[in-house]
């Protein structure tokens, strides 16, 4: 079993920064800006559907990305 340290880190399309946006392989300020603008997204199969990147561009892409919640802060114990 490899170490946790090893796993890839995968970018959320609901919180990423613009940054981590064009970190993905081939990103860049225009894709990372239609991205953005196209929040919020249920799944990454949204890019697709709702045509802010290309077909070819989200096979690049999809193994690198998911569409979980926004980071939320740990709730505290009353």
């Amino acid at each position: 079993k490899p170490p946790a340290a090893a796993k890839k880190k995968l970018v959320n399309l609901k919180a990423a920064s613009r940054e981590e946006l064009k970190a993905l392989p081939g990103g860049s300020d225009e894709e990372a800006a239609r991205i953005i603008a196209g929040r919020p997204y249920n799944s990454k199969a949204f890019l697709l559907s709702n045509k802010v990147i290309s077909e070819g561009r989200y096979a690049q892409i999809k193994g690198l990305v998911v569409a979980g919640e926004p980071a939320k802060a740990p709730a505290r114990k009353k």
